[in-house]
């Protein structure tokens, strides 16, 4: 987990990122594994490990059922997971695969009078109707590391994203559908010097999204007339670079931009009416950081770093439903410092964090 926008080479996300890796620990085998908890709470995964030259595979089933503690709250999960690795001499690729098929009951939320006597009832409108979500989302992913010479890395990925979902509503009736697909690769340079640049990356993300939503009148539990059928579109863009640079004795510099770019456009199918299209500035992000590695169980670090928060499609739509072109993403600049200590039976860290945000968007509810 990646706190802020703390390293160039994954984006300036304010929010930071989260890396999926691979278990480095690997064993062939079986594993099941049943787990039973209040209200009508059970659990099962079957784990299965096998090695096939120099690839390592591993597929994951899981199921989780609940009745759950509140009225309309059952909650039904099915999952799929699958990696494979692949080590040669000079290379070595990923694999990921996952699926989730999920039906949950919506409880929805409750005045303070209810909240306050009956905490496990539903909302009554929510409860009338037996109001629920279910979609089937589907994750993949393929990255490769490969070296070009002694010095010279290309490190790049492939993923994309589909998702299926179904909400009833007392309102209306919702349908979603999205399938993305995207890139990331970059270059790494590690001339191998002691004093001086020590590595040096650039590389280019790109990602494109298509999204449907169909909205419908809730007739009796039933799919009832069309209200609204969108399309849209979206993606972004990222340019990256960061240079690590080895300083007197003790102390390494790291410095790295990202810049980036967001393109949307919406259409409303149901009036023939015509596409809305918005585009934010470049936003150039820079990040500096300093270390200081008095030993090798010591370390203590500073850094500042601008980040931003690309703008959501709820975020961007004005209250009649149309493009708000005034909007602005959230930019920000984050401050941390603090110090990692090692040794041989425990590890403790202590950190100071700021981060002053422009342009904060705050969603109101009606």
């Amino acid at each position: 987990v990646i706190k802020g926008p703390n390293s160039s080479l994954y984006g300036a996300g304010l929010g930071g990122s989260i890396l999926m890796q691979s278990q480095p620990d690997f064993k062939t085998g079986v594993q099941i594994q049943s787990t039973v908890g209040s209200f009508g709470s059970w659990r099962q995964n079957a784990g299965l490990q096998w090695q096939m030259g120099k690839s390592r595979h591993r597929l994951q089933l899981s199921r989780l059922r609940s009745d759950g503690w509140r009225e309309n709250n059952t909650y039904d999960r099915n999952n799929l997971l699958y990696t494979a690795d692949r080590f040669t001499a000079r290379s070595e690729s990923h694999t990921l695969l996952s699926y989730i098929g999920l039906n949950a009951g919506i409880p929805s939320s409750l005045n303070e009078t209810d909240f306050l006597e009956r905490p496990q009832a539903a909302a009554a409108n929510w409860l009338a109707t037996q109001g629920f979500e279910e979609y089937d989302r589907l994750l993949a992913g393929h990255s490769l590391s490969q070296q070009l010479g002694n010095a010279l890395t290309l490190h790049g990925s492939v993923y994309g994203n589909w998702r299926d979902s179904y909400e009833l509503r007392p309102f209306n009736i919702a349908r979603e559908q999205s399938f993305g697909l995207g890139s990331r690769n970059y270059l790494s340079w590690q001339p191998g010097q002691a004093k001086g640049l020590e590595q040096l990356s650039l590389g280019l993300e790109y990602y494109h999204e298509w999204y449907e939503l169909g909205l419908f009148e809730n007739d009796n539990r039933v799919q009832g007339a069309m209200i609204s059928d969108q399309e849209q579109k979206r993606g972004f863009y990222n340019v990256f670079g960061q240079a690590t640079i080895g300083l007197h004795k003790a102390w390494v510099a790291e410095t790295g931009f990202n810049l980036h770019q967001t393109r949307y456009e919406r259409q409303e199918e149901l009036d023939n009416d015509p596409a809305e299209r918005y585009q934010t500035n470049l936003i150039f992000s820079p990040r500096l950081a300093i270390k200081y590695l008095p030993d090798a169980r010591l370390t203590l670090y500073a850094q500042v770093a601008h980040g931003l928060s690309p703008l959501s499609p709820e975020d961007l739509n004005d209250t009649d439903g149309t493009i708000n072109p005034e909007i602005r993403p959230e930019t920000g600049i984050n401050y941390e410092g603090g110090c990692r200590r090692k040794a041989q039976r425990w590890y403790a860290t202590a950190t100071l964090y700021r981060q002053d945000i422009r342009n904060l968007l705050v969603t109101e509810r009606t």
